[in-house]
């Protein structure tokens, strides 16, 4: 069950005074079979690999959010609207084992085994074998995703050739695509592929089967080399309204195709400095649309971290940020430097 208690409501683009009170029932589903798994008998370049099939269907029932357009939208919680909905998805898994780095290992000793100093330093381990990652690791994962509404709708909360943000969308995907009445969502892709610890690469892709088009696509690569570290990424968005005739339409671009660079020296954990920096730019309006540059140093007992970044982003976004940071070990961080705002 959830009650909101609101003093004051939306009439339109307005708020009034007048309070309005919430109250909806949700119920939900989740079915998740057993996961199809295969080990391969034959070992591809001296790996073992193991491939898994995770489905899963998740049903989703809200009910009683009669007074959405009267509701001020502030933040998450308001706007959620009734929905009854299935989603079907699966994620796809392969694990490899290093076969070599797990041979080169030595056989644990029996407790009350005892033998000369000299041959218990002989049998130390090496270092792949306290390397957990080294031996087993995700290479790969991709986790596709598509809902089905029941009621196309919403309840009644969906306003035609505008941008509409429910709950059932941001749960599914960040990119808005509810424009009007609808029975699919697009179909959500998450992929990701880490064959070794030095190397990650990302692709996040949204579909439109209703639209037929591209809402989203996003590509990064990252390697790292001892303390150094590059970056590379692409990111497209489509955020075009159909048959949207709002004045205000053509104030905001709805096409964006990006392209970042990011490269840089050392960790956040790392003794002495650390530096690393990054450029978006944008390839439709060929203009470096935002630059950021970091610089650590960290002490046994402390750090700190300052951080520029500037934003140029059309007529919506124009302006200089300093930021900072003071570390203390075991405590925590204190400044205006965010984690999630971080370079590295």
């Amino acid at each position: 069950m959830h009650e909101t208690y609101y003093t004051q409501r939306a009439l339109g683009n307005i708020s009034s005074n007048n309070p309005v009170n919430r109250r909806s029932l949700e119920t939900s589903f989740d079915l998740r079979p057993p996961a199809l798994a295969k080990i391969f008998a034959k070992p591809v370049l001296q790996h073992q690999v193991k491939h898994t099939i995770e489905p899963r269907i998740v049903y989703n029932y809200v009910n009683g959010v009669d007074n959405f357009h009267n509701i001020v939208r502030f933040d998450d919680r308001d706007i959620l609207t009734d929905t009854n909905e299935i989603m079907y998805a699966f994620t796809t898994r392969i694990y490899t084992k290093n076969l070599r780095a797990t041979s080169e290992c030595p056989k644990p000793l029996p407790e009350d085994e005892k033998l000369p100093r000299e041959q218990l330093q002989a049998l130390k381990p090496r270092s792949t074998c306290g390397d957990v990652s080294s031996r087993t690791r995700e290479a790969f994962s991709w986790d596709v995703a598509q809902k089905y509404y029941f009621d196309p709708t919403f309840g009644g909360a969906v306003v035609s050739n505008s941008r509409n943000v429910f709950t059932t969308s941001a749960d599914l995907t960040g990119i808005a695509f509810i424009y009007g009445p609808r029975l699919f969502s697009p179909v959500v892709s998450r992929m990701r592929i880490q064959t070794t610890a030095n190397t990650d690469v990302q692709w996040n892709f949204d579909y439109d089967s209703v639209l037929g088009r591209i809402n989203a696509s996003t590509a990064i690569a990252n390697y790292r080399v001892s303390e150094f570290f590059v970056g590379a990424g692409h990111a497209f968005l489509n955020t075009t309204v159909p048959n949207m005739t709002s004045p205000t339409a053509t104030l905001v671009p709805d096409k964006f195709n990006q392209v970042r660079f990011l490269g840089g020296f050392g960790h956040p954990n790392k003794i002495g400095f650390s530096a690393a920096a990054s450029m978006d730019f944008d390839y439709t309006r060929s203009f470096l649309q935002q630059s950021a540059e970091q610089i650590s140093y960290n002490w046994d007992c402390c750090g700190v971290s300052f951080e520029y970044r500037r934003y140029a982003i059309a007529n919506i976004r124009n302006e200089n940020q300093y930021r900072f940071s003071l570390t203390l070990a075991n405590v925590g961080s204190f400044g205006t430097l965010k984690r999630q705002e971080r370079l590295y």
